[in-house]
């Protein structure tokens, strides 16, 4: 299907095309970026409207209606544009897979997968540095997931549940088996983090053949989501209160700024530095086994690829 055959079938409403429906940590903001600096493709922003997750928090979700969500994230100016955008909570999310197939009965779905045993202590390091997180060490907050189903341990800044319940938002399989229960498989494009690692080119281009388009040459394919560390934690919390204004999305968008771009993002990458992943202990790997192998086995049986090394 050619891209502008895919966007005859939209409605006059402006919504996206595609979806980038997760995992978080698996590469989901670098392809945004790619896909964003195409210039037949329009990307919401922001890069996740949180509108479709609606079993998640009413403050998680920075829209609450239909209109407001198409109106703010793909304005008149893409109606002629293939719409994407990239909520990484959809993913594990137990309605927004149906909701989206409300909307964009014809959505089309890119999933990026990764490993459990780097998937949760990179999201562990993410949600620390949102100040979602407050156990520094992530296996100890891995082990903490019961007490928190129950509502104990519970960080004071922590908008949603669910990002903390670090099994579910890695099981992969799962979250697999219910989209292909309700989308075509024609509709869905799988992207494994390995690959893309080792190459984002082909990753980039596959992508672009999913979705009708010829890619664009890029130069240099960057990590758009490094694993950061915050400097002030007080300044990490001013920056995100102002993200979710919706007076400075509009202003932003505005003034011309694509994703990842502004004064909010320069001031929270000069309060962050990257730093190197770290290994995890045996007995931590060994606690994600426990959790997640049947699960991993249950992806491989509905991927047909090989995931023993995961495990």
């Amino acid at each position: 299907m050619t891209g502008r055959l895919f966007l005859s079938t939209m409605s006059e409403l402006n919504l996206p095309h595609f979806f980038i429906l997760g995992a978080p940590k698996c590469g989901t903001t670098s392809l945004a970026a790619y896909l964003a600096d195409h210039p037949k493709v329009y990307f919401s922003q922001p890069k996740e409207p949180n509108y479709f997750n609606m079993d998640f928090s009413e403050s998680h979700r920075k829209f609450h209606s239909l209109d407001s969500y198409a109106n703010a994230c793909f304005p008149a100016a893409s109606k002629d544009l293939l719409r994407g955008e990239a909520t990484v909570w959809h993913l594990v999310s137990d309605v927004a897979i149906e909701e989206i197939l409300k909307a964009v009965p014809q959505a089309r779905c890119i999933v990026m997968l990764r490993d459990p045993k780097e998937l949760i202590p990179s999201l562990h390091a993410t949600l620390l540095r949102a100040l979602t997180e407050d156990v520094h060490d992530a296996h100890q907050a891995f082990l903490l997931q019961d007490q928190r189903r129950q509502g104990k341990h519970i960080p004071a800044t922590s908008r949603n549940l669910h990002q903390l319940l670090y099994t579910e938002v890695a099981s992969l399989g799962k979250q697999m088996q219910r989209l292909q229960s309700l989308v075509p498989e024609n509709r869905i494009h799988c992207i494994w983090f390995d690959d893309f690692k080792a190459s984002p080119k082909a990753a980039y281009e596959s992508t672009c053949g999913f979705l009708g388009i010829q890619p664009e040459a890029i130069e240099t394919f960057s990590n758009h989501n490094p694993r950061k560390v915050i400097h002030a934690k007080w300044l990490a919390w001013v920056i995100g209160r102002l993200s979710q204004s919706k007076w400075i999305r509009k202003t932003k968008q505005s003034l011309g700024f694509t994703m990842g771009k502004g004064p909010l993002s320069t001031l929270s990458q000069l309060n962050s530095k990257e730093v190197a992943s770290e290994g995890i202990s045996l007995n931590f790997q060994a606690d994600i086994k426990e959790a997640l192998s049947e699960d991993v086995a249950l992806l491989a049986s509905l991927t047909g690829r090989n995931l023993d090394h995961w495990l």
